[in-house]
């Protein structure tokens, strides 16, 4: 059976006018991303990797900048996978984050359930933010 680890991260990115910042578009916002990933990986390399290396990456985060490239797919919340029991991809909190087992431990039954609870993405839709020069400028490395 397939284990699957990948969690995906989603940020609420707002298109704004540029207000003397720089605002970025989807190619900007794009390439932002490598600083990103580059600061995070470098600041805490013990538990987040750059690489995409599955060998180098074991046991550690791996940050998918990928994913924000034009045409690039990702997996929808509340969609069956393509794996053995059909696990479903399903929102979480942050607080529920650190209990679970794999990203894969979730089946049809367990999302019926979760409906019935509060939405952990919840306000998702007011998380808004431009992503401009200055933004990324206060990731890079400047060292």
């Amino acid at each position: 059976m397939c284990r699957s680890s990948a969690f995906g991260i989603c940020a609420g990115l707002l298109r704004a006018p540029d207000l003397g910042r720089g605002r970025l578009d989807q190619f900007g916002v794009s390439a932002s991303s490598v600083p990103t990933r580059d600061r995070i990986s470098a600041t805490d390399p013990a538990h987040f990797v750059a690489t995409m290396s599955t060998a180098k990456r074991r046991g550690r985060i791996f940050i998918d900048w990928l994913r924000n490239e034009r045409g690039r797919t990702a997996v929808a919340p509340y969609s069956t996978r393509a794996r053995d029991g059909a696990p479903v991809a399903t929102p979480v909190s942050w607080k529920e984050l650190s209990g679970l087992q794999a990203a894969n431990g979730f089946s049809l039954g367990d999302v019926l359930d979760r409906l019935a609870a509060p939405d952990p993405w919840k306000g998702f839709e007011r998380a808004r933010e431009v992503v401009d020069k200055t933004m990324i400028a206060a990731v890079e490395d400047r060292d």
